[in-house]
């Protein structure tokens, strides 16, 4: 039976927690707070996405869009999370219902 270099080595179980934090947790803790206005943007730009993935859906269903559609609808949320962190210089890598990303970079509808 093949086996692998991993399985011989024990690993670490789901309840013991690294060690790579300054007080011994996984990670140090840096949550940014946001005010009630951040957050409004943020939906904002949830619902923009969502009305632009339904009608592109539409235009799709219509035949106005051709090969094959895939809306990232009930997704919103990742990629606004996501690129609310964005710097200038930072990369944005995706495979495929990727309208969200390319309309929160400032891409036209």
């Amino acid at each position: 039976m093949a086996t692998t270099q991993s399985q011989g080595k024990r690993r670490r179980s789901a309840t013991t927690p690294a060690k790579n934090g300054s007080d011994g947790s996984p990670r140090d803790d840096k949550r940014t707070q946001l005010d009630a206005d951040a957050l409004v943007a943020l939906y904002d730009k949830m619902v923009h996405i969502r009305l632009f993935e339904d009608a592109a859906q539409r235009g799709f269903r219509q035949g106005k869009v051709g090969g094959y559609m895939h809306v990232y609808s009930g997704q919103e949320a990742v990629a606004t999370g996501f690129l609310d962190t964005f710097h200038e210089g930072d990369y944005v890598i995706t495979a495929y219902r990727d309208h969200a990303h390319v309309l929160l970079l400032g891409s036209d509808p």
